[in-house]
């Protein structure tokens, strides 16, 4: 039963991500679900939309991730402050990662 739910939280496809895809429309969340590639991944959801995201990476890995907020432009930023370099195709963003550094996506402003 746990693995369905946090499947239906997050779900890993061809190396992207995706966020709450088969949730109902209501609130819910997740801290630290272990997904493809040693990704970490948290988020909360207000029932509508994404309202937090973070992302820890243990290897270093690319990640690729459907944007959650798909009419806006996303922001990343190292757990430094910094912001990182993304590329977008077709809804999934992209961007390289430095292990044990977490990541914090959010709408642009």
């Amino acid at each position: 039963v746990i693995e369905t739910i946090n499947s239906m939280m997050l779900q890993s496809v061809d190396d992207i991500f995706y966020l709450f895809p088969c949730w109902p429309e209501r609130a819910a969340s997740f801290t630290r679900l272990l997904a493809k590639d040693t990704f970490e991944v948290s988020a909360n959801y207000d029932g509508k939309t994404v309202t937090e995201l973070t992302i820890t990476s243990r290897k270093g890995n690319l990640c690729q991730i459907m944007n959650p907020w798909p009419d806006s432009q996303l922001e990343v930023a190292g757990d430094d402050g910094r912001r990182v370099s993304v590329n977008e195709k077709g809804g999934v963003i992209a961007f390289k990662t430095r292990p044990g550094v977490t990541y914090r996506l959010s709408v642009s402003r």
